[in-house]
């Protein structure tokens, strides 16, 4: 929605990536992705 009304997405950052797909969706999508932590970074 937001590359629709005009705007430029440079980076996607979430604070904890669960590792259950997101990263492989969004790069997909041909955004950047960051994430702080990781599920391993906590140990869950």
């Amino acid at each position: 929605m937001l590359t629709d009304a005009g705007a430029k997405v440079t980076r996607i950052v979430a604070v904890i990536d669960r590792q259950e797909g997101a990263r492989q969706n969004i790069e997909a999508a041909g955004f950047a992705f960051s994430a702080l932590l990781t599920r391993v970074d906590l140990g869950i």
